[in-house]
């Protein structure tokens, strides 16, 4: 998708494979990660639980960040300043999520 977006100026491709993309994360998230987090969260003894909260937490940023850039991609809503600032910042967000999600998975499961 960045590629589309970066080189080839394809931005409303780059914009749908996202937005499929993040149709594909949340279905994952809410079908198998969220029942492991809650499991996780509500043990206040877990040594993990405020890595998981930190994951979930970059996680909603994420996708908060992602619809914001959706919306005012599609003009629905006024963007404020440039939208690449937001794009980066939700591929950054999404970047710590996934290393901290990684972290999680090989210190609870290995």
């Amino acid at each position: 998708a960045a590629y589309r977006a970066k080189w080839k100026k394809q931005f409303g491709l780059h914009c749908r494979m996202i937005r499929w993309t993040v149709v594909g994360q949340m279905l994952a998230v809410f079908l198998i990660m969220m029942p492991m987090s809650l499991s996780y969260l509500r043990d206040p003894a877990n040594p993990f639980r405020q890595a998981v909260l930190l994951h979930d937490g970059l996680g909603f940023l994420t996708l908060l960040l992602w619809a914001y850039v959706d919306m005012s991609f599609r003009g629905r809503i006024a963007a404020f300043g440039r939208i690449t600032v937001y794009m980066k910042l939700a591929l950054l967000c999404w970047l710590a999520g996934f290393s901290m999600g990684l972290y999680l998975y090989l210190h609870i499961y290995w």
